[in-house]
């Protein structure tokens, strides 16, 4: 069933302007109408029509919109978690990989591994063991 605007009016009380009343229809003669501010009358139709379709949407599926946006927050949870899966093996791989680059220094005595103290061989026993190599 598609809808269309079908038409817009200011309802009165006494004197005044009280609120504007937009009508909505579809092709088999169904009309709905809905109320809105006296302001709304200065809206164009498409806006009308767009705040009484979502009025309807509301009034007919009040909690759509919060299990669409609970369905939206999910998939970005699980989204999350997805990367930080990837990022965890990423982290273990580049772990497992500075581990064996640092053994492999310390077999080549670039690196001095003392259970007391970890040092660094100075420069030049770096720039010599290069030159070896």
């Amino acid at each position: 069933m598609k809808f269309k605007f079908l038409t817009k009016s200011t309802e009165w009380l006494g004197s005044s302007p009280h609120r504007t009343i937009v009508v909505v229809g579809n092709e088999e003669g169904a009309t709905i109408p809905y109320a809105f501010d006296k302001e709304a009358i200065n809206l164009t139709d498409s806006e009308l029509f767009d705040m009484a379709m979502e009025k309807m949407y509301q009034e007919n599926f009040p909690n759509r919109a919060e299990d669409e946006k609970f369905e939206f927050f999910n998939k970005a949870i699980l989204e999350v978690r997805k990367e930080t899966e990837k990022n965890r093996e990423i982290a273990k791989t580049m772990s497992l990989s500075f581990t064996q680059f640092v053994e492999l220094l310390e077999e080549r005595g670039i690196v001095l591994d003392d259970e007391e103290t970890e040092e660094v061989a100075d420069h030049e026993t770096i720039i010599e063991n290069q030159e070896q190599n």
